[in-house]
């Protein structure tokens, strides 16, 4: 189902995303947050907040954490919003994209997109994700990337038969 109506979503089938995504979309800014204040505006506790930055760092991404100051990221990111990118596209590339979805974390974007049906023809798919640990690049490289450190994209096309 091509056209200006495809799809675009974020997450797999609508989940919420974890806590360490929301912390991430919330320090995007480079300014410091208290602990107090993100655990506010999240709706979890200070020590929630604490493990989530945790595992952003597990990640790969450098938080700073200073005391009676907070929390932040040193430089500014743009958590990837489904629906901010489909509209950033030219009309006539949006409308050849049945789904352009993102998610916070998966192994590989490619193998997400192989283990599904292929899309229709002269229509795409279109998977992008913050945080990937088993990807490949070029010549079989591994692709690893932090959230905010890359991007992750794979995209699905199935093309006329020649």
């Amino acid at each position: 189902m091509a056209g200006a109506g495809g799809r675009a979503r974020r997450g797999s089938a609508g989940d919420p995303p974890p806590l360490a995504a929301r912390v991430f979309a919330a320090l995007a800014d480079a300014r410091f947050h208290s602990g107090e204040e993100l655990s506010s505006a999240l709706g979890v506790s200070r020590s929630a907040v604490w493990k989530a930055t945790g595992t952003l760092r597990e990640l790969g991404v450098t938080v700073h954490a200073v005391r009676n100051r907070g929390y932040r990221i040193p430089e500014t990111a743009e958590p990837l919003e489904a629906a901010k990118i489909r509209d950033r596209l030219p009309r006539e590339d949006r409308e050849r994209v049945r789904t352009l979805e993102t998610v916070w974390s998966t192994s590989s974007t490619n193998t997400v997109l192989l283990a599904r049906a292929n899309p229709p023809i002269g229509t795409s798919e279109v998977l992008l994700a913050e945080h990937q640990s088993a990807g490949r690049g070029r010549r079989g490289r591994a692709w690893l990337a932090p959230p905010g450190g890359a991007i992750c994209l794979s995209l699905s096309w199935t093309f006329r038969e020649v």
